[in-house]
């Protein structure tokens, strides 16, 4: 075998088994780091663009963010001021009342007096649903409805609120609902009344209808999701649009906007939920001066940064199409760079394939010749081999032939001369030459078996089988013998040495059967090493420790004495079995038989 290598091209035997890379390795890692150096530089500008516009986008979030909270605050205000002048024209009759109830004498003056300028104050205000004068334990002594006369204001807010405070101011008190014919809430202002000297001297109260109020305050746009909040200083809720229905009179304990509001800050802002489990809301209050009430607004975050989730999600598709647009570009380079090096690539494959086949060629011619030289050995050692046979067979059997004549010729005419012993002595040698010469006759056989040429052909084993087993019968009849021979067994290879093997192998299955229950079967089966033809038998077995040495000559498990044989006979099967590319194994053990496998390994088998 002739092995060479030739510009990273491994030749063997004229042929090439191996083409290492042929280009310049310094033009693939040239290429590899300019597809690194472009991957790397599109990925950083990819990165930078990403970083900057997401910076930029959060940016842009804070800042809607900013600005809807200066919107809810600036609304907060334009409505808190709106909501004094609403309740400026209310105050101003009351303060007017104020000043005549010391000139007429106060809550004590005679009806005459105080009917015709309550109804005259209440045909100037609109909204309002009635005015009153309070005295100071908190009676109603004159209203523009008569059958509140009399009532006691003492525990409402208002009247304790006034009652307390030394100052002129006006206040609000939480919400009612009246006693009319067609009740509805209101919302009572009231004011001090005061002596000449600034005693207090009662309340004048009125009660406003909060409809125009509400009307314009759901005229407000707060968003689908936001809020408009009036809250009472004690808590109360006195407006809140949209609402499905009025909840005025409810309770703002518990609202963060309320609780932010009721600390005592004039205005402010604060991001969260109103509610536990509520949407985040971006809140803003505002107090007014007097009558003293919180006005919030409630500006849900998600719809205000609608507009900002649009840009996010326009934002990811154009860095997806930009970051496709750059891989297709990359794509493109990428196969410019790969057919650049393919070129130069085939140009120095061509080159080396030229330096190949000179090689190849040199490989040839010195293949051929070590070849020639090999088979004029192998003819003269074939020959030398034929000569030691034919020197063999003629050598040794002429002196074995003398021996056995001579004793031949002993026991025909010389009998009478040798007693029982001599006799014995002479048998023996007579077999001893005849076992000799077997021995011969099987070592040529083993030693042809190397050099005779295959013919190759269809065999069918089950006849081959059945013809060796008749032999058998007529040099040992076993009559008993229970004989199975599978039907159809064939196999492509050459017929006279497998007739050599069932020779062997069904030979040594009558040797060493008994001859009152021998059981002896030819068949085949599926095995590991596919399909196997087998010779089977229930004699002596042999010990599975040394199933190594059956196939070498003159390897024998047994006695002579117990079963006579030359010990070749399993050395030409396997010598057999190679020829054909097969395998030959045995199982048995001592006393239950044995079993010989072999497969044939041919083309067509």
């Amino acid at each position: 075998m002739w092995v060479g290598r030739v510009a990273g091209t491994t030749i063997r035997n004229g042929r090439i088994i191996r083409k290492d890379r042929m280009a310049d390795p310094s033009t693939f890692t040239f290429d590899r780091r300019l597809k690194y150096a472009l991957s790397g530089i599109a990925a950083g500008v990819f990165i930078v663009l990403a970083l900057m516009r997401g910076t930029d986008l959060i940016s842009r979030k804070e800042q809607i963010l900013n600005n809807r909270e200066k919107h809810a605050a600036n609304l907060a205000a334009i409505l808190s001021r709106y909501l004094h002048e609403v309740f400026a024209g209310t105050d101003s009759s009351l303060r007017q009342l104020s000043m005549i109830s010391r000139r007429i004498g106060g809550p004590s003056a005679p009806p005459e007096e105080w009917g015709p300028v309550l109804r005259s104050a209440k045909a100037g205000l609109s909204g309002v649903g009635s005015i009153s004068v309070v005295d100071t334990e908190g009676i109603i002594r004159h209203a523009t409805i008569d059958f509140i006369i009399g009532q006691s204001r003492r525990t409402d807010y208002v009247f304790q609120r006034l009652h307390s405070e030394s100052k002129d101011i006006l206040v609000a008190s939480k919400p009612f609902r009246t006693l009319t014919k067609n009740p509805q809430l209101v919302i009572p202002l009231g004011r001090r009344l005061t002596t000449q000297d600034g005693t207090f001297d009662g309340a004048v109260v009125a009660t406003v209808v909060p409809i125009e109020l509400q009307r314009f305050f759901q005229s407000v746009d707060v968003g689908k999701s936001g809020i408009l909040w009036v809250f009472h200083p004690d808590g109360i809720i006195l407006i809140q649009e949209p609402s499905q229905s009025n909840p005025m009179g409810r309770t703002a304990q518990g609202n963060s906007i309320y609780e932010a509001a009721r600390r005592g800050r004039e205005a402010g802002t604060l991001r969260g939920a109103i509610t536990t489990g509520g949407p985040v809301m971006l809140n803003a209050f505002r107090a007014t001066a007097e009558p003293k009430l919180f006005v919030a607004i409630s500006l849900n975050q998600d719809e205000a940064l609608s507009e900002w989730w649009r840009e996010v999600v326009i934002s990811i598709v154009a860095f997806l199409l930009f970051g496709l647009f750059v891989t297709l570009i990359l794509i493109y380079l990428f196969r410019q760079i790969v057919a650049r090096s393919l070129a130069e690539h085939a140009l120095q494959q061509e080159s080396l394939m030229r330096e190949i086949e000179r090689a190849e060629a040199r490989a040839a011619h010195e293949i051929a010749d070590v070849r020639a030289e090999v088979a004029k050995e192998l003819e003269r050692k074939n020959k030398e081999l034929e000569a030691f046979s034919y020197s063999v067979s003629h050598d040794l059997r002429a002196p074995l032939r003398g021996v056995d004549g001579f004793s031949k010729l002993l026991q025909e005419h010389h009998a009478d001369q040798l007693d029982e012993a001599g006799q014995s002595y002479l048998e023996r040698v007579r077999a001893a030459a005849n076992r000799m010469g077997e021995l011969i006759d099987d070592l040529l056989q083993l030693s042809n078996l190397s050099r005779i040429d295959l013919h190759m052909r269809t065999v069918d084993l089950s006849l081959l089988a059945n013809e060796v087993i008749r032999d058998l019968q007529a040099i040992h009849e076993k009559p008993k013998a229970a004989i199975l021979i599978h039907d159809g067994l064939q196999v492509h290879a050459d017929g006279k040495l497998l007739k050599i093997v069932l020779e062997n192998l069904l030979g040594n299955a009558w040797k060493f059967t008994s001859d009152e229950s021998a059981r002896i079967e030819f068949g085949s089966s599926d095995t590991v090493h596919g399909r196997a033809f087998f010779v089977r038998d229930n004699g002596a077995g042999f010990n599975m420790k040394y199933a190594d040495r059956l196939f070498h000559p003159f390897q024998r498990l047994h006695l002579d004495s117990e079963f006579p044989g030359t010990g070749i006979g399993l050395a030409t099967v396997y010598r057999v079995i190679d020829r054909h590319g097969g395998l030959i194994w045995a199982e048995g053990a001592v006393g239950h038989g044995a079993t010989f496998y072999f497969t044939i390994h041919t083309k067509s088998s």
